[in-house]
């Protein structure tokens, strides 16, 4: 009976972590093994075909030389390469540092275009402009291998079959190793190894199967013909890359990996810009499945798609992923020997270990022409030992912008972790004074408004000023009814009724700001909400001066800006929520 017990207990809590990551973690080593010996180089380029090289520009002027630099030194000839330079409102040095970029490097043949609508639509306009055989983006903060640009397109040529290439993402090695803060140090150190564990290890061995689900928005490239049959970057999504790999596989044109073509970029700065990164990743990925999938799930998709079946594994698995090792720990509160418990996750960090190993055999084999970059990481052996637990916390992560995701509308403004406990810290406040109200029979104060209003109130009046909102602020310097959206933001500063509107307008600190801002945007040259604020929150905007207009008609300036953006006309569903909560 005792043995029987044993036996059920390592099953149940060994069972996910083998099945799903060690297991396919030994077939990846071998598949990657034998790619690496007997795989064909690609053949010698007989000429150079044009390609267009796009690179989207937002306040880039510290970074933007080095990148165009790292294209002057490529060994793909220049005089075989447009530059396209697509800014989306840049208000830094960037178009000076174009300038001078055309001076030192007059060989480059360079173009700058304007776009002020967001990273896809500048992305769209250049792409309308070239004349290419291949299009590559590339990310304006980071550099080419003087490599990269020949082997992919060396890849191209080689095999017709391939229309989409993503490259190898690779962080700044100097970088990492001027970093002073030693935590700091440590976390970019982890970020290293795991893009290359990510790259040259799992993206290379997606592509051999032909599952690759996702391109790299940092370093792409295409075929022009192929992306012109495309609806092109999508405006929806906050991950156009992913956006646009779905579309390429859903025409049957093959999507691939280019593992000798690298990009560096930058380092993370911080913990903090860790975790919004992933939270993006994680929210765009999500939104991409929804947009493709929405009307076709189901489970028979995971044969039939290999983009599902990574959804289905990386989503359905993720909370009990998540959940093992801290209930497998809870198990000793519930009579389990703590013995075996420890036992258990022992093995499983060994395995965890084992396979990193295996992947660091893979990864040292495939940076074998790159000299430096596989010294630096074959000196990182010894974090290997760490790296389970760092790859712990990016799925924890990860887990978060899944739960985000369903908690909140979609936006490439991300909240940080700062922020998430700023919201928490407001909604716990608000709550519990929500609880003291009651006992005292007190309706809540306007208080939840005032410290957010006092941090963010210039940064808005400039932004408003300069024709483009970007700070995320909407929710307490234009509130609106209760009921309208759903998330942490709508929960603190929703406006309960009308009587609480009223009381916003005439509050001296809260009713000046609302009617400076107010006045500010009814100044501004132009008449669509959505160049200032994008089409969600140009919506939120319309319902907020939808009640005001209603809760303050003294106001003309309300009904001003309704009459200016929206043609007079106010919020349907606004003026319904107002008139249920009279009734």
């Amino acid at each position: 009976m005792k043995l029987s017990s044993e036996i059920l207990f390592w099953l149940s809590w060994v069972i996910i972590p083998l099945v799903v990551e060690i297991i396919p973690s030994i077939g990846n080593f071998f598949l990657l093994l034998r790619k690496y010996l007997f795989k064909k180089k690609d053949a010698p380029l007989t000429g150079y075909p044009e390609i267009s090289l796009i690179i989207p520009v937002y306040n880039s002027a510290d970074t933007l030389k080095k990148c165009i630099r790292s294209i002057e030194e490529s060994s793909y000839d220049s005089n075989h390469i447009t530059i396209m330079l697509v800014d989306n409102g840049s208000r830094d040095r960037s178009f000076e540092v174009f300038q001078e970029c055309q001076i030192e490097y007059p060989d480059l043949s360079m173009y700058w275009f304007s776009s002020n609508q967001g990273k896809s639509k500048a992305l769209n306009k250049a792409l309308f402009n070239c004349h290419g055989k291949y299009v590559m983006n590339i990310d304006s903060d980071g550099r080419l291998e003087k490599d990269a640009l020949l082997n992919v397109v060396k890849r191209f040529e080689s095999h017709p079959e391939i229309h989409c290439l993503t490259g190898t993402i690779l962080t700044e090695r100097d970088e990492i190793d001027a970093t002073k803060k030693w935590s700091l140090r440590v976390l970019r150190k982890m970020e290293y190894i795991e893009y290359c564990h990510s790259f040259l290890a799992g993206r290379n061995y997606d592509s051999e199967k032909n599952r690759l689900f996702t391109i790299s928005g940092a370093f792409s490239a295409f075929r022009k013909s192929a992306i012109m049959q495309t609806f092109m970057y999508n405006t929806d999504t906050i991950c156009e890359d992913a956006h646009m790999t779905f579309q390429i596989k859903r025409r049957k044109k093959k999507v691939s990996y280019c593992e000798n073509a690298i990009f560096y970029v930058s380092p993370i700065d911080d913990g903090n810009k860790l975790y919004t990164q992933r939270q993006r990743w994680q929210i765009g990925e999500l939104e991409v499945y929804h947009l493709f999938f929405k009307n076709a799930l189901g489970i028979h998709r995971m044969y039939k798609d290999s983009s599902f079946g990574t959804l289905l594994v990386d989503h359905t698995f993720a909370f009990p992923r998540l959940i093992w090792y801290f209930a497998l720990i809870a198990l000793t509160f519930f009579g389990y020997n703590l013995r075996t418990t420890l036992l258990a996750l022992l093995l499983i960090y060994a395995l965890y270990v084992l396979s990193a190993f295996l992947y660091y055999i893979n990864i040292s084999l495939f940076l074998k022409d790159y000299k430096e970059d596989k010294r630096y990481y074959m000196h990182k052996i010894l974090y290997l030992f760490i790296y389970p637990f760092y790859n712990l916390y990016t799925f924890v992560l990860r887990f978060m912008g899944i739960i985000n995701s369903i908690r909140r509308e979609p936006s490439w403004k991300t909240y940080s972790f700062k922020d998430e406990m700023k919201i928490a810290g407001h909604i716990i406040k608000d709550d519990a004074t929500n609880v003291l109200n009651i006992f005292k029979k007190k309706k809540p104060g306007l208080s939840r408004f005032v410290e957010p209003q006092n941090e963010d109130f210039d940064i808005a009046v400039m932004e408003i000023k300069s024709g483009r909102k970007k700070g995320n602020y909407m929710a307490y310097m234009f509130p609106q009814i209760e009921g309208m959206n759903k998330g942490y933001s709508a929960k603190v500063y929703s406006i309960r009724d009308i009587e609480e509107a009223r009381e916003f307008v005439d509050d001296p600190v809260l009713g000046e700001n609302l009617l400076r801002l107010t006045r500010t945007l009814y100044d501004s040259p132009t008449t669509d909400p959505v160049k200032i604020f994008g089409e969600a929150d140009s919506a939120r905007l319309k319902s907020s001066m939808t009640m005001f207009m209603k809760a303050s008609p003294q106001h003309a300036v309300f009904k001003d800006v309704l009459d200016k953006f929206y043609g007079g006309q106010a919020c349907g569903e606004t003026l319904r929520l107002l008139e249920r909560k009279e009734a």
